[in-house]
């Protein structure tokens, strides 16, 4: 809360432009170079029409920093992304979600150029970007693509640097919560030089570490809870000791005595969990600017980090999947027996006839088909190590002739991140491992004993061996390189040619071309794409490229200026033709206005038509399984033979449907089910349109007051 109101103040106040030089460069922004958020036509006498807020660099140092999520997480425009509390699901990466329209609607810039994404799905990893350059943060909310392009549907987030920092300065700092756990380190050195009287050099290099916190760290956050009700259990029914799915019976837990009772204690997952995930960086970057004439600067930008994050997940599970389980199987107590093949006690069991021996070795007759539900507690957790490594350079030409300024640029930014998924079950494995006999002298004996199978009992309250436990866990392995190249360029200035008669000032314009080529591959080892992984389901081989080739154009014009009742009436418009590779021809486009009848008063409006085109992963995956969200199986119970037609009809086996309609069809665990994704290379591109009505409100007679209200 204390961040909070030392941030939001900041936001308030500067809502509008410095009113002159000396409120510009209190403000940071530099004599010769502005950068502009809301438009690019950089003229101080002409505003956008949409509210732009900024974070500056005080407020930044107040919060105690370490990564930009920490910074932006203040402000209320922006809603959880993946971050330090993003465990599951997570990936390690820090991501910026404006207004809760998910990461790959946000626009993310560097100085006014747009950042490198990380994965195949365009979001941009901000744990590149170190605190220790950072000038200040522009947030513009609503559609900005005719001035940015593809993306900008939820809005803009633009990192403005500080390229002409001089002198050495050491920044380190630490935090700790209140239990003494989860401290955060810092430590950055950052050097700046004049180059004569022409330019500057400015090279920052940091690193930053967070120690992991886990659920079970704070008793509030120690327990499972429903998410209807926050009271009740919301455990899993993956738990230990093992639960069966018993066809007729319904759901039994394994006693201690070796009996089966139907009050099933649920496994709390949350202890395992990290709320806080453990984190380190290396980051390094260069800044340079160079006047190689009065008119002509050349300037560049150099930036590599590298980012290990750990994860961990609740352990892994059988997940209730249906095994076929041999009456002779030495592990089973009497009461298991009678449970698993009474027939007479029980007609609802599902016993094999040995017709399905062809595609399922396991399933012989006389086999029962049981759901099993043991949470591998011996594991510790499912690890998810992520490790990457982000590049990024730019380079480029600016100047100005006479009331007009100009910017070349072209820029190349490339990604790769490894990340290994550990202690997660092989189905194949299990199959094999749960079909269990007598072997000479009654011992237990996998039925098949290739590869070395080590029988799996899960039937008592005992541990699983280390042996077993071994045979059937697997490890994944994916691989993801992303790379970016833009070239573009743009000229704007005054049209002296277009003034109006009621105003002092002549229009301004700004247009310019843009070129971009995406790229993406993401590789996994043969056995995460083979799908038989229980949790992480199947990886996905994904290649693919695209590119777009654009062309924009900006004006704002004065209508009226110092006329009674009328300080000032604008008008600004902006429109951009894309073409893409993938979905073709497609325009975004800007209406809007302001008027300040008084000094001090500003009311402003804006249309924005604002698009995102497909990425590479929403083209080129491939369909695998996955998991997904369903509370209620309706393939799940007793079904009618209607419903029991549609069921079978979309994969569901016969077999699962016994007598009165009583299905064996598991509900869904935890509220998840497998499924199936994959990409759509004949998407095409999404549309927003976003109106904007806005007031400022910043009185002379009050002096460092300004507030404004927009819908």
């Amino acid at each position: 809360m204390l961040a909070a109101a030392l941030v939001l103040p900041a936001v308030a106040v500067a809502q509008d432009a410095p009113q002159d030089a000396q409120e510009a460069q209190e403000a940071g922004i530099g004599q010769n170079v502005i950068i502009v958020t809301g438009s690019r036509i950089a003229r101080p006498d002409l505003e956008a029409s949409s509210p732009v807020a900024i974070v500056s660099a005080e407020d930044i140092r107040a919060t105690n920093a370490v990564t930009v999520e920490q910074i932006l997480a203040t402000n209320p425009q922006f809603a959880s992304g993946f971050g330090q509390s993003s465990n599951n699901p997570g990936d390690g990466s820090a991501t910026i979600n404006l207004r809760a329209l998910e990461e790959t609607r946000t626009l993310v810039l560097i100085d006014g150029k747009r950042a490198p994404s990380y994965d195949t799905q365009g979001a941009v990893d901000v744990n590149s970007i170190p605190a220790a350059l950072i000038k200040r943060v522009d947030v513009l909310t609503g559609g900005a693509s005719a001035v940015y392009g593809s993306d900008a549907i939820a809005g803009v987030v633009n990192f403005i640097l500080d390229d002409r920092f001089e002198g050495v300065t050491a920044d380190g700092s630490t935090q700790v919560t209140t239990r003494g756990d989860g401290a955060i380190y810092n430590l950055s050195l950052t050097g700046g030089v004049k180059l004569g009287d022409r330019g500057n050099l400015v090279v920052s290099g940091g690193w930053s570490k967070r120690n992991g916190v886990f659920f079970r760290a704070r008793p509030r956050l120690s327990f499972a809870v429903d998410s209807y009700d926050l009271v009740s259990s919301g455990g899993s029914s993956n738990t230990v000791p093992t639960a069966f799915d018993i066809p007729g019976s319904g759901r039994l837990q394994v006693t201690p005595g070796g009996g089966l009772t139907p009050d099933v204690a649920l496994y709390n997952f949350n202890p395992v969990n990290y709320a806080q995930s453990p984190f380190e960086r290396w980051n390094v970057m260069t800044l340079g600017r160079y006047e190689l004439t009065d008119g002509v600067e050349a300037y560049a930008r150099a930036m590599y980090s590298d980012v290990k994050v750990q994860l961990q997940l609740a352990p892994t599970a059988t997940a209730g999947f249906l095994f076929n389980l041999d009456p002779s199987n030495p592990f089973l107590s009497a009461a298991q027996q009678a449970a698993f093949f009474d027939t007479a006690a029980n007609p609802g069991l599902q016993i094999n006839d040995g017709s399905g021996v062809a595609t399922d070795p396991t399933a012989r007759a006389g086999t029962s088909v049981i759901g099993i539900r043991r949470r591998m507690i011996e594991t510790g957790g499912r690890l998810e190590d992520f490790h990457t490594k982000n590049t990024q350079v730019l380079g480029g030409f600016r100047g100005d002739m006479g009331s007009l300024n100009w910017d070349v640029f072209a820029q190349y930014g490339q990604s790769k991140k490894h990340s290994i998924l550990r202690n997660d079950l092989s189905y194949t494995a299990l199959q094999q491992a749960l079909d269990v006999v007598a072997g000479p002298g009654g011992a237990p004996a996998c039925f098949n004993p290739s590869n070395g199978c080590v029988p799996l009992n899960v039937f008592d309250v005992g541990t699983v061996t280390p042996a077993a436990l071994a045979f059937v866990l697997r490890d994944a392995d994916e691989r993801t390189k992303i790379s970016q190249f833009i070239a573009g360029g743009n000229i704007g200035g005054d049209l002296g040619f277009l003034q109006s008669p009621l105003a002092s000032h002549p229009a301004a314009f700004s247009v310019g071309v843009e070129y971009r080529k995406e790229k993406g591959r993401t590789s996994v080892d043969p056995l995460y794409a083979s799908g038989d992984l229980i949790f992480y389901g199947q990886g996905q081989n994904i290649s693919g490229d695209y590119d777009v080739k654009e062309i924009y154009a900006e004006l704002k014009i004065p209508l009226i200026e110092d006329r009674p009742f009328v300080q000032s009436l604008g008008l600004e418009t902006g429109v951009r033709y894309s073409d893409y590779s993938t979905v073709g021809g497609v325009w975004t486009y800007k209406a809007g206005g302001d008027w300040s009848p008084t000094n001090g008063v500003r009311f402003r409006g804006i249309y924005q038509r604002a698009v995102r085109a497909p990425n590479i992963y929403e083209l080129y995956s491939p369909v695998v399984a996955g998991t997904g969200g369903l509370g209620v199986d309706p393939c799940a119970g007793t079904v009618s033979a209607a419903v029991q037609a549609v069921c079978i009809a979309q994969g569901a086996p016969a077999a699962a449907f016994g007598p009165g309609g009583v299905s064996i069809v598991p509900q869904p665990i935890s509220g998840q089910i497998n499924i199936f994704t994959g990409g759509n290379p004949n998407l095409g591109e999404e549309k927003s349109d976003t109106w904007t009505l806005g007031a400022v409100l910043n009185p002379p007679q009050l002096r460092g007051f300004s507030a404004s209200v927009d819908y």
